[in-house]
């Protein structure tokens, strides 16, 4: 059987998300809690995609975890999705571990001209 082993990270998945701009904002902090919502919102709107976030965090207790944790679940999901953009990766050509399993992290830009967090993606 022919697997496949991905890895993300979250703040990666925004950066690229965010028209390959670094978040201005920590994420434990008010500001940058809002800056990754109003990102995600975005493109799950383009996408097509109801996401109903006040919903989903009334599931979880804040003492199992955080908000801004559950934000970072939501941009690997929506990367891993494959619908915002093609699967990039860095770096580019991966290196191996010992089982021979590729290391790299992937993440998808959004394709150009599209307006997803207050940014035009062109």
């Amino acid at each position: 059987m022919n697997q496949v082993l991905w890895e993300s990270h979250p703040e990666v998945c925004f950066w690229a998300l965010n028209n390959q701009y670094s978040m201005k904002f920590n994420k434990h902090k008010p500001a940058g809690y809002q800056e990754r919502l109003q990102i995600l919102e975005d493109i799950s709107q383009h996408l097509h995609l109801h996401v109903d976030f006040d919903i989903i965090i009334t599931q979880f207790p804040r003492s199992q975890v955080q908000k801004d944790d559950l934000l970072d679940a939501w941009a690997l999901a929506l990367t891993a999705t494959g619908r915002v953009g093609p699967f990039q990766t860095f770096p580019e050509i991966p290196t191996f571990d010992a089982m021979h399993i590729p290391q790299r992290i992937v993440y998808s830009i959004p394709p150009p001209n599209q307006e997803i967090g207050g940014l035009s993606h062109k």
